[in-house]
């Protein structure tokens, strides 16, 4: 099943990702800042917490003095971070991802850091969580902004990989991967290898992702297939192979 947003995890350095963390299919996730949930379900305010959240770069931008009159109400409804589907393959690029196999392959380590110093990503350390946004996510701009001018950002124009807030939360659609693996889904086609991608996407280097390992699906029946001979599904030089089949006859 493929959902059209997707949560982002980046495991932390030096951190392992527990299994259990995962939020499980059907399981709501929203984040509420300055106030937890007790065990009978009543939104309280945590001393702790509220500290924290208080550091969040959202916390100025949804008090009640910041936020414009059509803004939704984040302090009240919660809100998670999601990214849209179509995005994902460039964003992986973005991120400067790597193939840990291939960097060994290249006799280096995926542990050490790259060329700038930074810490260098590979598969293992990025996962994704499909799931569906109980409102309409609405445009992140950048969180340095101050909480006019970003309010204001909410409506210009947004690139593929930009953030989104869904109101209010979202529920777990699909359970976590690795976004390594999702990208070379969407790249894989039975016709060749990698998929077309939109004409802005196509400057992008997908190369990290093209797994020659992964077994490209075969192509179904063309139209001198037996089954589109005998059903006569297919004929004209339709080429629907199995899709083309009748499976029922009145």
């Amino acid at each position: 099943m493929d959902t059209s947003w997707y949560m982002m995890h980046i495991r932390p350095e030096g951190k392992s990702i527990p299994p259990t963390g995962w939020p499980m299919v059907s399981r709501p996730v929203v984040h509420v800042l300055g106030k937890t949930v007790d065990e009978m379900g009543n939104s309280v305010i945590d001393e702790e917490k509220l500290a924290a959240d208080m550091k969040n770069p959202f916390w100025a931008k949804f008090q009640d003095d910041a936020r414009p009159a059509w803004a939704p109400d984040f302090l009240r409804l919660g809100y998670a971070v999601v990214f849209k589907r179509e995005g994902l393959p460039k964003l992986a690029v973005k991120l400067g991802i790597r193939n840990p196999a291939k960097m060994k392959a290249e006799g280096k380590d995926p542990k050490a850091p790259g060329p700038n110093g930074k810490r260098v990503l590979t598969f293992d350390d990025v996962y994704v969580v499909g799931v569906v946004p109980g409102r309409r996510p609405m445009y992140c701009p950048d969180v340095k902004l101050r909480p006019e001018p970003w309010w204001l950002a909410t409506n210009s124009s947004s690139s593929h990989t930009a953030p989104y807030l869904a109101p209010g939360g979202v529920t777990v659609a699909v359970g976590a991967e690795r976004l390594a693996d999702l990208v070379v889904q969407m790249l894989r086609s039975p016709e060749g290898y990698p998929r077309p991608l939109p004409v802005e996407e196509n400057t992008a280097d997908y190369s990290e992702f093209i797994n020659p390992l992964v077994p490209v699906l075969p192509k179904g029946p063309g139209t001198t297939s037996d089954i589109n001979k005998e059903d006569g599904a297919g004929a004209g030089g339709t080429d629907m192979g199995y899709a083309g089949t009748e499976l029922f006859r009145y």
